[in-house]
Formats: C-alpha cells, structure tokens, sequence
C-alpha cells in the first residue's frame, strides 16, 4: 500500500510541477489528473 500512495504524491508533485511551469500542458494536465482520481478513488476502494 505504501507504493500506491507514493505513486500517488509523486504523480501530484508531477501536475503541479507541470502547472508552475511555464510551458503549461493542458493535454497532460488533464490526462495526469485523471490518472490520479482513479489512483485516489482505487485506494479509497481499498479501504
């Protein structure tokens, strides 16, 4: 479990480091988002 939830803050820390940039990706913005509601919603699934 503790994999998972280190997969989820670095795949947070990710997204906002895409957002500070200043090369702002929207596409990738919204597909690692979504990655990551399924990420949370699997893991509270989990629980």
């Amino acid at each position: 479990m503790e994999k998972v939830d280190q997969l989820i803050n670095d795949l947070a820390d990710h997204i906002i480091n895409i957002l500070k940039s200043e090369e702002k990706l929207q596409h990738e913005v919204a597909e690692k988002s979504t990655a990551l509601a399924n990420l949370i919603s699997a893991r509270a699934a989990i629980n």
